[in-house]
């Protein structure tokens, strides 16, 4: 698979030899590759290199910037609207940035050491049954990745529907956007943040989780590169949730996320979430009560509800 990327000295990290690299110019990359960089990161030409796709799981390229000036979800989703042409399996890493974007348009920090990786997979599924497959798998990706680099030593939770926990305290989280053609889901694009070396200050509202960081709970996390011990991990977890899905098998996803589901049994408050003014407004509990049941939709059944909860914001009360 090929690398592109401005910060050579970064890179080297990503193989156990580390990578060899040469200067190339945009017009010598294949088209699809020369608009995700140029969308990417506009004002340079990238460094090339060759990883093993054996070692990534996905076989599109791996686009990694010092800083992206937005979201690089934004941009794949742009680019997937543009039909553009994006080769599936394209993954890009962002080692610091700024406007980047968590769920409901909420403010996302990043900073130099942790992961901040955006891929698109490329899909030819019915859009009714995999959409539940499909909101989880990044969760579960990221979750089994962690767990799997650090030998099973920490072992993330889930929140509904896309936080990663660590003894209730936020880690990571996760964001899936889709682009649906005739009832079936053409591409997906899922983004995800995952706290290694830094925990960002969140902002205090009804329903937020404390923010934590993985180096604290094991050293294999604490170090500057560890971002990219766990980048393989996770793209190959991603690659075989594709496979998945694409060969009918999705629903294993939602078991896994079931067996990692903070909140089953635990009495929660949901909330509703509404915009104004450019930021999030809570109101008043649409329920509250102990999840019984995670349903095959995603949808929640909590004692004394008396219909399933299908969207909101969970606060696992204590």
């Amino acid at each position: 698979m090929h690398l592109l990327t401005d910060a050579p000295d970064d890179v080297q990290a990503l193989a156990p030899d580390g990578v060899a690299l040469e200067r190339t110019r945009l017009r010598d990359l294949p088209p699809s590759e020369r608009r995700s960089w140029s969308a990417l990161a506009p004002e340079s030409e990238p460094w090339l290199g060759e990883l093993p796709t054996r070692r990534f799981g996905l076989s599109g390229p791996l686009v990694v910037v010092r800083h992206a000036k937005r979201s690089q979800l934004d941009v794949l989703d742009e680019l997937s609207a543009a039909d553009a042409g994006v080769t599936g399996g394209t993954t890009c890493v962002a080692l610091a940035g700024s406007r980047f974007r968590g769920q409901r348009g909420r403010t996302w920090s990043t900073s130099r050491g942790n992961l901040h990786a955006s891929v698109h997979l490329a899909f030819d599924v019915d859009a009714a049954e995999n959409q539940a497959a499909l909101a989880v798998l990044p969760a579960v990706a990221a979750a089994e990745a962690v767990e799997e680099v650090s030998e099973g030593r920490v072992r993330p939770g889930l929140k509904w529907v896309n936080d990663l926990l660590l003894d209730e305290r936020k880690v990571g989280g996760v964001l899936t956007s889709t682009q649906v053609q005739s009832g079936r889901i053409r591409d997906a694009r899922v983004g995800i943040g995952v706290n290694l070396t830094y925990a960002p200050r969140i902002v205090a509202t009804r329903g937020a989780l404390e923010a934590d960081r993985l180096a604290d709970a094991d050293g294999v996390f604490d170090a500057p590169d560890a971002w990219a011990l766990l980048l393989p991990a996770l793209t190959r977890r991603l690659a075989h949730g594709r496979e998945a899905i694409a060969g009918g098998n999705g629903a294993r996803l939602v078991d896994r996320y079931r067996e990692r589901a903070a909140f089953l049994g635990r009495h929660v408050t949901i909330w509703p979430v509404e915009y104004g003014g450019g930021r999030v407004q809570e109101a008043t509990p649409i329920a509250q009560g102990r999840v019984l049941e995670l349903r095959p939709d995603l949808s929640l059944i909590l004692e004394g509800a008396a219909q399933p909860i299908r969207n909101g914001r969970m606060t696992i009360d204590p």
